[in-house]
C-alpha cells in the first residue's frame, strides 16, 4: 500500500515507524516540517521525504497548501499523522481526507491545559480524525476525557525488537559491578536529579556498594551541567555521564546494565522501560500512567514519583539479592515477548490501515 507518514523527522520513533512500513514491502513518502530532518540519514534509502518549505510553529499553518499538493501528486491509501497538536493540525488545515491521528504523549497530556485556545485546537484534530491510535491505554483514557465521551481508539504499542533488545550472555558483562542505568534526555521532567539523590543516599547505607555499584547516565539535554555538579558534590566515583547514544547502541548499553530507573514525573508510555525488560534487565519506575501499564510486579518495582527515598530502597534490595534480579529480569523479558514484540505491533498498525482503507 501506498502510506503517507506526516510527522517529524528528528524522532526516532518516526523513524522506526516508517523504516518497518518499508521493510514490510509498502510504499512510503514522509512529510515533515523544515529543519525537523535531523535523523533523515537513518531512514531506508526507498522512503521519500518530503521536506514542507515553512518551519516552526507556523509551519504546522502555512505548510497546508504544500501538504494538500503532495497528498493529490502522491495519492496514498491511508495518511497517518503523528502527534496531535501540531502535525495534526497540519494534516487538518490541509484537509487531508480519512485521516490517521496518533497521540504520543504531551500533545494530549500537555498542550491542551497550556490555553484554552490551544484546547479548542486539540479539540478540532481530534475531531477531524476519522481513526486515532495510542501507544497506550492509558493516553486512549487521556483523549476521551478532553473530548468528554468514549471513542474508538486503536492501541498500537510502540514496542521493541526483541532480537535486537535481548538478554545479555555472560560475556557482555564488565566486571563484578552491580549496574543501575538511566537512559532518557536530561531535562526536568525525566528526574536524573532525583535518581543521583536517591543514589547517594543508597550507597550511603549499604556497605561495599560504593566499590560493588555503578550509576551510568545515558543522555543530553539542557540540565546535563547542572547534573554533572550534582554528581560531583556527591563525592561519588560511581556516577558516570555516558552521553546521547543512539537507539542501535542501546541494546549493548542494557546489556550491561543489572538495573534500569526510570524516574520520570510524567510518561504516557514506557517504552525505555520495554527496551530494559526485553533485556532482561529489572526496572525500578515510577507511579506514572504510562510505567505502571507496562512494568508489574513480575518485571520490576514501582515507587512513588518524586520519592527518593522509596528509590533507593528498591536499590539496595536489587543490589544485594542476585536472584531477585534474575527472576525479575526473566519475567519482564516474558511480558515483552507477550505483549510488546515490535513485529506484532507492526501488524496491528497494518491492519488498522487495511481497516481504513476498506471502510
Amino acid at each position: 500500500m501506498k502510506i503517507l507518514y506526516i510527522g517529524m523527522l528528528n524522532s526516532s520513533h518516526t523513524v522506526k515507524w516508517v523504516n518497518a512500513f518499508s521493510d514490510r514491502g509498502h510504499e512510503v513518502v514522509v512529510a515533515t516540517l523544515a529543519g525537523q530532518t535531523d535523523l533523515r540519514q537513518e531512514i531506508r534509502s526507498d522512503i521519500h521525504v518530503a521536506e514542507l518549505p515553512k518551519s516552526g510553529f507556523k509551519g504546522y499553518y502555512l505548510n497546508g497548501p504544500a501538504l494538500r499538493k503532495l497528498y493529490r501528486e502522491f495519492r496514498p491509501d491511508v495518511s497517518n499523522a503523528h502527534y496531535a497538536s501540531g502535525y495534526g493540525t497540519l494534516a487538518r488545515v490541509a484537509g487531508i481526507p480519512n485521516l490517521i491521528l496518533s497521540v504520543w504523549g504531551s500533545d494530549v497530556y500537555e498542550f491542551p491545559y497550556q490555553s484554552r485556545i490551544k484546547e479548542i485546537i486539540l479539540k478540532k484534530n481530534l475531531a477531524y480524525a476519522s481513526h486515532i491510535c495510542s501507544t497506550s491505554h492509558c493516553m486512549a483514557d487521556q483523549v476521551e476525557k478532553i473530548m468528554g465521551h468514549s471513542m474508538d481508539i486503536t492501541i498500537t504499542p510502540f514496542g521493541v525488537d526483541t532480537e535486537r533488545f535481548s538478554p545479555a550472555k555472560d560475556n557482555d558483562r564488565e566486571g563484578d559491578k552491580v549496574v543501575f542505568s538511566f537512559a532518557k534526555l536530561l531535562i526536568p521532567n525525566y528526574r536524573a536529579d532525583l535518581l543521583i539523590e536517591a543514589y547517594e543516599t543508597f550507597v550511603s547505607e549499604t556497605e561495599g556498594a560504593a566499590e560493588g555499584s555503578e550509576l551510568r547516565i545515558y543522555g543530553d539535554g539542557s540540565d546535563r551541567e547542572k547534573l554533572e555538579k550534582l554528581a560531583h558534590d556527591t563525592g561519588l566515583s560511581g556516577i558516570s555521564f555516558k552521553g546521547m547514544i543512539p537507539n542501535t547502541e542501546m541494546p549493548e548499553a542494557l546489556k550491561k546494565s543489572d538495573v534500569f530507573c526510570c524516574v520520570s514525573d510524567n510518561e504516557s508510555f514506557g517504552v525505555s522501560a520495554v527496551e530494559a525488560m526485553s533485556c532482561g534487565v529489572p526496572v525500578i519506575a515510577t507511579d506514572t500512567e504510562g510505567f505502571v501499564e507496562v512494568v508489574d510486579n513480575s518485571s520490576g518495582f514501582i515507587v512513588p514519583r518524586g520519592d527518593a527515598r522509596a528509590i533507593a530502597d528498591k536499590m539496595k534490595l536489587l543490589y544485594e539479592d542476585r536472584a531477585l534480579r534474575k527472576a525479575l529480569g526473566e519475567g519482564g523479558r516474558q511480558r515483552v515477548l507477550d505483549n510488546y514484540d515490535w513485529n506484532r505491533n507492526v501488524d496491528t498498525m497494518l491492519d488498522l490501515y487495511r481497516r481504513v482503507i476498506g471502510g
